[in-house]
């Protein structure tokens, strides 16, 4: 779009400084985190019984900008259990009407992922990331066609194999959206030659509300030939406050006289300059042209350090 929405000057950008970060604790969807498993062990193929379960628990991400469109993140942990709390496998006997050779039940398994930091596309929410599965609790039963029972401890396993997940982190409604395809292993031995690798694939899905501590920003009244009030809230109390916008669409534009990373492409400044109160919030207005009408703008406050959620709006 060619046209300017308000005379506002560009914003000059500088080298790379970080926005605030924030750590959420995504809720599992357990209708939407299924997972697949099967394997190999001394004595033949595991089949499930079934063969698949679903995920519940939490998973812990930190990602940055607090706020979002995110540019970088970690998954930093968490609490992840298996729906149903036992999951039963059988070795299958190569004579079809006899029992199977042995019996596999996991139960009450807990789990935690871990990776290093990686990037964010910020217009998708793809990233890609090596993931490092954790057994926090949970115990391994075999019960052999032909021989005594033996258990394992998960929490005595060392942490799996990294493995590659390709997945997003966006922001809908208010809500971090995270989903991250997992593949993981499990792999015991009983010391005596019975030996036994489960794979298990599948995808964490979660949500968490936008972090109540991280500046807010938002719009109403957004209409041609008036004045459109923006309210911004939990920001850096008594500070200087400033409210940038893009025609252009979500993006990643650092900018170093203020410390942060917009979420923004070919961000412009309002030239609005307001200073927030004691409780780091400010409420102010400023008038949309009559020539605006229809245009798509996308507007972030920031402070120094300091930047809030993005707001896509179209101008009626």
């Amino acid at each position: 779009m060619k046209t300017s929405l308000l005379p506002f000057a560009i914003l000059a950008l500088a080298p790379a400084v970080l926005g605030q970060s924030a750590t959420y604790d995504l809720d599992i969807d357990v209708s939407a985190s299924n997972f697949t498993f099967g394997g190999d062990t001394s004595m033949g193929p595991i089949v499930g019984t079934p063969n698949h379960f679903q995920m519940d628990g939490f998973q812990s991400v930190v990602l940055s900008p607090a706020s979002g469109p995110f540019t970088s993140g970690e998954l930093a942990g968490g609490d992840l259990f298996t729906n149903p709390s036992t999951i039963s496998a059988k070795i299958p006997n190569v004579f079809s009407w006899l029992p199977p050779l042995a019996r596999i039940y996991i139960h009450d398994s807990h789990l935690s992922l871990a990776s290093t930091p990686f990037a964010v596309n910020p217009s998708t929410g793809a990233y890609s990331a090596s993931v490092t599965t954790t057994f926090l609790s949970g115990t391994v039963e075999v019960i052999p066609l032909v021989g005594s029972t033996f258990t394992v401890d998960l929490n005595t396993l060392p942490p799996g194999p990294p493995t590659t997940s390709n997945g997003t982190f966006t922001v809908a409604g208010g809500h971090v959206i995270g989903d991250s395809p997992v593949d993981f292993d499990v792999s015991f031995d009983d010391g005596a030659g019975t030996w036994a690798d489960v794979w298990m694939d599948g995808d964490i899905v979660g949500s968490a509300p936008i972090s109540s501590g991280g500046a807010q920003l938002s719009v109403s009244n957004f209409i041609h030939g008036q004045h459109a009030v923006f309210n911004f809230t939990g920001g850096t109390p008594n500070q200087l406050t400033f409210m940038a916008y893009s025609l252009a669409g979500p993006g990643s534009t650092n900018v170093g006289q203020l410390g942060v990373t917009l979420g923004l492409a070919s961000p412009k400044d309002s030239g609005i300059r307001v200073t927030t109160d004691g409780a780091g919030a400010i409420s102010y207005s400023i008038n949309i042209p009559n020539g605006a009408l229809g245009a798509d703008v996308w507007m972030q406050g920031c402070q120094v350090g300091v930047v809030t959620n993005v707001v896509a709006d179209t101008v009626q």
